[in-house]
């Protein structure tokens, strides 16, 4: 089912898809920005860069920091370990075949339930960190995504209209300021 908001209330969404949840994994946590604000008891914070988790430690010290590739989830946590598995602002960062993987993997490893945040189609961004933490190299977007491929996959769609506009600083570099605002997914799949 893919539904659509004009709501830009990232956050709010997200905190009701998790909500209940006892263990949560986020994966490709980056600096961890959104980590304090998710309401799960415990989480388990995964990248493949360092930096960012040093930064998750230190602004978040009940987030455990886990340092690997998130295609090695399937190999890190036996399979239903945590209640809820997300992923925001990750596929895009990797090619579809190795973005599906991860899709598996995660669905392997949740007890419950996924959840996806992404642009929607291709969002154009080099090898820009835009937290100061030298990440570059793992910040180039690599694919798009379309509501109905999650959709096919088992997943409900919301669909954040005009999510992405001028005030995203990544979109300007992308887009410029004149370009219309894009939309964004947030993607859950029950697992029970």
């Amino acid at each position: 089912m893919i539904q659509r908001t004009a709501s830009k209330d990232f956050l709010g969404f997200l905190n009701g898809m998790i909500a209940g949840a006892d263990t949560l994994l986020d994966v490709g946590c980056g600096p961890g920005v959104l980590l304090g604000a998710m309401d799960a008891r415990k989480i388990v914070a995964l990248d493949v860069h360092r930096p960012y988790l040093a930064h998750v430690a230190a602004h978040s010290p009940l987030v455990i920091p886990i340092h690997a590739d998130a295609l090695e989830i399937g190999r890190l946590f036996v399979p239903r370990s945590f209640t809820a598995v997300t992923m925001v602002d990750v596929l895009e960062h990797l090619d579809k075949k190795d973005g599906y993987e991860l899709i598996r993997q995660a669905e392997s490893i949740a007890r419950e339930r996924v959840i996806l945040f992404t642009p929607r189609g291709f969002f154009p961004q080099a090898s820009i960190d835009h937290y100061g933490l030298n990440g570059e190299q793992h910040q180039t977007h690599r694919s798009g995504w379309e509501p109905e491929e999650l959709e096919a996959l088992g997943y409900d769609i919301l669909l954040m209209e005009g999510f992405h506009d001028r005030s995203n600083i990544a979109f300007v570099e992308a887009f410029g300021a004149e370009h219309p605002p894009i939309d964004a997914m947030m993607a859950i799949k029950s697992l029970i």
